[in-house]
């Protein structure tokens, strides 16, 4: 399972900073900076993306990419969510 869309070197490091909210760094904006001084390749792949930034959507897209994989299997999954007490 891969848990980025991004390979980037050392120098956007350069770019980087904390965002607005200055919980984050700013990938997005770092990225077009990097590319104003420097060639920036980009390859369209296929698959489903979504976002890990929060602690739901992470659970999420590890249990999809477990269940893709066959490493869980879904049933047990669901009777074991059953027994949890809310």
């Amino acid at each position: 399972m891969i848990y980025s869309q991004l390979v980037v070197t050392p120098e956007i490091f350069k770019y980087l900073k904390l965002n607005q909210k200055g919980k984050e760094l700013d990938i997005a904006i770092a990225l077009n900076k990097l590319a104003q001084n420097k060639k920036v390749l980009a390859y369209k792949t296929n698959g489903t993306w979504v976002t890990i930034g929060d602690p739901v959507n992470y659970l999420k897209a590890n249990l999809a990419g477990a269940i893709f994989q066959k490493l869980i299997n879904p049933k047990n999954l669901i009777d074991y969510i059953k027994t949890l007490k809310f």
